[in-house]
């Protein structure tokens, strides 16, 4: 029995989904027993023309040289062809309009490529050749094979529950999404959930049974925990926040992730403590400038600090030093800032959603995230009582020891290997 372990390669800039995946697959390469489990990564590399290397248990498929039928080929020779002429007009002979043909072409190429590539059969070829009885996939809506029989993850319903946010719904979003929920749901033999709050939602919109499913708590990326934040002292002395009490909220610029309504919390919490900080970092995910749109209209520039995509010991470094972390997001049911931020002693305010009331043992101060005002009494109750702020670290340092990866690993690798002898 062999178990391939398959997902789409990812950035760190990807925040949460690669922090879990990285560590969920070292957690489970340190369980692996006589080489019962294949890390099958799969990028897309330009330089590298080889389909298929294989190093330590880790196997890289490049769908950039993934072999495609003869007549896919005749087209992309085309293609090939056409970017050939544009490089040529735009280095050698430099025309600057040959710059938009260039990626033109390129972009041409890359949309031939995905039409084609088979992954369904490429993986059912990697499965045979690897005697590979079972396919797990980490991260949701990331199925590329079910002609193997396969486990999936799902970390929340949002197109069902925070519909009106046009992340989740928008441009068919929602249609796709629910092709592929009711599809994976149906054809998996089982799936990895993070909360009892998660499992009740996909009971209640698409009746999965619970004997199918396996609860994996949410927990700290082991990067962040095992980062050296000795490292970024210099860095975090020299931000004008460091000698501040500063809240802290590392979240993707998404409109469903509430920096609105957080913005407006501080602007009245700032009515009695305006010296509190608000330290923002993530990537742009298309809502970044309306944020710092509302920053100016509230007049809060001062006091609001864009960090954009930080190191993960500068992470490690905010995370020790914040008043606490705020997490008014609308979407869960969990997250894992809330996990990362009680291992390392960081009390925690969140919106309150079943999931988070769970995944933090209720040990932080909730709010309603449409409701601004709720979310500043929170916030100053943190700022103004001192033996609160000690009393949530001491609780959520003891709710993380309960939860941490390393209690489940062994137990995900026994369901995972009984899912693939049923």
């Amino acid at each position: 029995m062999k178990i391939g372990i398959v997902f789409r390669h990812l950035s760190a800039t990807e925040g949460g989904a690669y922090s879990y995946i990285q560590t969920l697959t070292g957690l489970l390469r340190e369980k692996n027993e006589a080489s019962k489990i294949l890390i099958i990564n799969i990028i897309e590399d330009y330089n590298n023309k080889k389909w298929a290397t294989f190093e330590e248990n880790n196997l890289i498929l490049n769908t950039e040289a993934a072999p495609l039928d003869i007549s896919a080929q005749k087209e992309l020779k085309k293609l090939q062809k056409k970017l050939w002429w544009a490089e040529v007009m735009l280095f050698k002979l430099k025309l600057p309009k040959a710059k938009l043909w260039q990626q033109k072409a390129a972009e041409a190429i890359r949309v031939h490529k995905k039409k084609y590539i088979n992954l369904n059969d490429l993986l059912k070829e990697v499965a045979l050749e690897y005697q590979i009885n079972l396919f797990y996939y980490p991260k949701p809506f990331y199925t590329p094979c079910r002609a193997v029989p396969y486990i999936t993850t799902i970390w929340d319903c949002g197109h069902r529950t925070i519909p009106q946010f046009a992340e989740v719904s928008a441009n068919g979003e929602y249609e796709k999404r629910e092709e592929w929920f009711r599809k994976a749901l149906s054809e998996a033999v089982g799936v990895v959930v993070e909360s009892e709050a998660g499992l009740r939602e996909l009971q209640k919109f698409f009746g999965l049974e619970a004997a199918k499913t396996f609860l994996m708590p949410m927990f700290a990326s082991a990067a962040l925990l095992n980062a050296d934040q000795h490292k970024a002292n210099t860095w975090f002395q020299k931000q004008a926040f460091a000698k501040k009490q500063f809240l802290l909220y590392p979240a993707q610029f998404w409109a469903h992730k509430n920096h609105d309504n957080l913005l407006k919390a501080l602007r009245i919490a700032h009515v009695h403590q305006p010296e509190i900080h608000l330290v923002l970092c993530g990537s742009d995910q298309g809502h970044l400038k309306v944020v710092q749109e509302l920053v100016a209209e509230l007049d809060l520039s001062q006091n609001v600090h864009f960090l954009g995509f930080v190191a993960t010991e500068e992470l490690k470094l905010l995370y020790i030093n914040a008043l606490a972390l705020i997490m008014p997001t609308f979407l869960g049911p969990t997250n894992m800032p809330l996990t990362e931020a009680q291992q390392l002693g960081c009390p925690v305010l969140c919106s309150a959603l079943e999931g988070h009331y769970e995944q933090t043992g209720r040990c932080a101060l909730f709010f309603e995230p449409d409701n601004p005002e709720m979310m500043a009494e929170q916030i100053l109750r943190i700022y103004e009582d001192q033996n609160l702020r000690h009393e949530l670290i001491a609780k959520g340092r003891e709710v993380v020891t309960h939860n941490e990866p390393e209690l489940y690993a062994a137990d995900l690798l026994a369901f995972l290997k009984n899912s693939s002898s049923t």
